[in-house]
């Protein structure tokens, strides 16, 4: 049986889960094994404190998971890019031809013909931009989400998706999952009540960033979200 726990401080802002099913291969004789998959939203908090709101999101993180009596097999790994053996180049040679005569005239009678060729060539790689990929071991194993788009906060939903296969040490064994950020991965997207509007741009940030270290910044550590499976 597997139980789990989890926690989401700003569940607009994000919202965790972890699902494990355990899959058992008796006739194998090998170690039972338990497949887990993330679900995981991104969005916009809104966090109202006296006559101020303020809304926010994230703009990167990561995602932890340490392992007890467990670890998870890395050819099962799942949410991150592959090595790319090679590169696709799309080259595209354009050529053009001018010629132009001009007549001068001088001291002297003569005339001047200019010819004049042009060739360019362009190259266009195609290129994919990931915005998760992974870091560390099969004992304690992160995966780190950046925005690589033009929005302002990451914003969207990835249901179900496999993040590996654990193989299980023991019968019983406990999985952690922590959401951690650090304060260049928070954005505040919108404020109303927090300044007068007489102020300048510096003083609005200024009570921005006051803002977000009394009231934001103590919820988000030691992390956002938390999710525990046991296995017993």
């Amino acid at each position: 049986m597997i139980s789990t726990s989890y926690k989401n401080i700003f569940p607009d802002c994000l919202f965790l889960k972890i699902h494990g099913k355990l899959i058992s291969e008796p006739e194998k004789h090998s170690s039972d094994k338990i497949k887990l998959n993330l679900t995981i939203r991104f969005g916009e908090q809104k966090l109202q404190i006296g006559s101020a709101i303020v809304k926010f999101g994230l703009r990167s993180g990561k995602l932890h998971l340490k392992f007890g009596n467990s670890k998870i097999l890395m050819e099962t790994i799942g949410l991150t890019p592959k090595f790319q053996t090679y590169i696709e180049v799309e080259r595209q040679t354009d050529i053009s031809e001018t010629g132009s005569k001009t007549m001068a005239y001088t001291l002297k009678p003569g005339l001047t013909t200019i010819n004049q060729k042009a060739s360019t060539e362009t190259k266009r790689i195609k290129e994919e931009i990931y915005q998760v990929y992974t870091k560390g071991t099969e004992e304690e194993i992160s995966w780190i989400f950046q925005l690589k788009t033009e929005k302002a906060i990451l914003e969207g939903i990835l249901q179900a998706e496999q993040l590996g296969i654990l193989e299980l040490k023991s019968k019983s064994c406990m999985i952690e999952a922590t959401f951690e950020v650090e304060d260049k991965d928070v954005r505040i997207t919108q404020t109303s009540g927090l300044w007068d509007q007489d102020m300048s741009l510096e003083e609005k940030g200024m009570l921005e960033t006051e803002f977000y270290s009394e009231f934001i910044k103590p919820l988000l550590r030691p992390y956002v979200s938390r999710v525990e499976l046991c296995h017993e």
